[in-house]
């Protein structure tokens, strides 16, 4: 059985709906049973009952999605970091922007079997929705074909290769914009079965580990603000000490000094700032 969750609410959901609607008929003529949530059912409460009732079973989500979540038809989280959990053991198929960023990682880290989707915004253009439309579906398509087996690899590799087909359709069409869209699509489009995803930077994972879920919207820039202040403060203490050193040795280093009281006012207001600026982090 598939569990399929459409949200429908603005005028690209309505695009999206209408092609899950096409891939839906084409994986039930497969002899396959489809359990839909759509439009207002495509809410929380009633996707974590329809998980929590189905372990195991294989989620499809059409569209919007962030980088930690998928949204629901009231344009707010059905999974997120929060109940990412209710994924594991399932193969999951999103057309969703950005969701592979973070809640894909996540997912597959705690077990998901297989997670599809993209790392960036999927776009279409208006002028070529016939083939935004078998790119939207091609996995599930070959996964139908193939007997609904698991070799999601190889799905993801002829899925790709679609892709370039119908990019050089486009361009042959006149259609350039669309081709480069569809290009663009075809990069940030990814996998995440068995083999581990790519890992976030050493820092990201240090910073999860220290303070949890939240640590995924820390900003790249405010690690490397810590390294330089770090960095910096370190040598200027050190330059400091070696300072004492000269005048009186291991005793003058060691002695009470005024300096010392400033570099550590320094590092506890730094230490308050960075404390502040992570509670006002998006809460997952």
């Amino acid at each position: 059985m598939i569990l399929n969750c459409v949200p429908k609410f603005d005028s690209v959901t309505e695009y999206s709906s209408r092609w899950n609607g096409e891939i839906m008929d084409y994986i039930r003529e497969k002899g396959v049973s489809i359990e839909s949530l759509l439009k207002d059912d495509a809410v929380r409460s009633k996707v974590e009952a329809a998980l929590q009732e189905h372990p195991g079973e294989a989620f499809v989500f059409y569209d919007h999605g962030d980088k930690d979540c998928l949204v629901g038809n009231d344009r707010t989280p059905v999974i997120d970091l929060r109940n990412v959990g209710l994924l594991r053991d399932r193969i999951v198929y999103t057309l969703a922007c950005l969701s592979a960023k973070i809640l894909g990682y996540e997912a597959h880290r705690r077990g998901c079997k297989t997670y599809w989707g993209y790392t960036e915004v999927f776009a279409f253009t208006s002028d070529a929705l016939d083939e935004f439309k078998e790119s939207a579906n091609i996995g599930l398509k070959l996964w139908a074909d193939d007997g609904f087996k698991s070799h999601w690899n190889v799905y993801l590799e002829g899925a790709k290769q679609r892709f370039t087909e119908l990019v050089d359709q486009l361009l042959e069409e006149g259609k350039p914009f669309a081709a480069m869209i569809m290009r663009r699509n075809r990069d940030v489009l990814v996998c995440y079965n068995g083999a581990e995803p790519e890992k976030p930077c050493v820092f990201r994972r240090m910073a999860v580990k220290l303070f949890g879920k939240r640590a995924w919207f820390i900003p790249r820039r405010m690690f490397a603000s810590i390294a330089l202040f770090f960095g910096g403060w370190l040598g200027a203490l050190h330059a400091l000490a070696h300072m004492f050193w000269e005048k009186g040795g291991i005793p003058e280093i060691l002695a009470p000094q005024g300096d010392y009281l400033l570099y550590a006012c320094m590092m506890i207001g730094y230490l308050l700032l960075t404390v502040n600026h992570l509670k006002g982090l998006k809460r997952p």
